[in-house]
């Protein structure tokens, strides 16, 4: 059930970052999403929606926003990356660090019996090349490694057009995205998880090409 909550409240936030940087170059963009905006921004603008029925505590748990009188639970990360002088982008967040411990703690939580009452969000503004930009999906560090399938599985949004591709060929499933957004239907993509009673997790990612902000939703 609380898909059904999370989804309105992040497509109203997409269409709102829309038209709040439909003039504005990606260079802009990518500025303000490295130095005006983080991850406490994100936390609330999920969060606005159930007002006074939210508490939010960002104390290193993983319970950003809790809504008492539905029993949700909701973790929040926010995705970024900087970018040189050079053009390189930097301080990519770490696949452990910043991704596998709190989709870890939503796995807990389901296998605790608390499924469809527990979410973990990702979200991140659309500026960069390739999702590799901001989260690292190599096999080793540096520029473009060969991709590492392992990671992968956990982003079916992703594209990955063979198992030996670098991070770089990387692309968003969009086309396929389309289509959910036309038939109004948001059906759900699968992360298989071995050591899970039910073996999956549900992900619906929410984003198009041209827009300004993506989310992916893990419940």
């Amino acid at each position: 059930m609380i898909q059904n909550y999370l989804l309105s409240n992040c497509l109203i936030i997409i269409e709102d970052l829309n038209q709040r940087f439909d003039r504005y170059e990606k260079e802009e963009i990518q500025q303000f999403a490295v130095s005006e905006f983080d991850e406490s921004d994100l936390v609330f603008l999920v969060a606005y929606p159930f007002r006074n029925l939210m508490k939010i505590s960002m104390q290193g748990r993983n319970e950003d926003i809790k809504v008492n009188n539905l029993d949700f639970v909701i973790e929040v990360k926010y995705l970024y990356a900087t970018k040189s002088s050079a053009g390189n982008y930097s301080n990519k967040r770490q696949f452990e660090e910043s991704f596998f411990k709190d989709f870890s703690w939503l796995l807990n939580e389901i296998k605790r019996g608390n499924k469809g009452k527990t979410a973990f969000v990702i979200g991140w503004f659309n500026t960069y090349q390739s999702f590799a930009n901001i989260m690292q999906l190599g096999k080793n560090t540096g520029k473009n490694p060969k991709v590492n399938m392992d990671k992968i599985k956990y982003f079916p949004f992703l594209y990955t057009p063979s198992v030996e591709c670098h991070v770089n060929e990387i692309t968003y499933r969009y086309s396929m995205n389309d289509s959910i957004y036309k038939n109004e239907s948001y059906i759900p993509d699968m992360v298989y998880v071995p050591d899970l009673n039910e073996g999956k997790v549900n992900c619906i990612f929410l984003g198009r090409k041209t827009d300004k902000f993506h989310f992916a939703i893990y419940y």
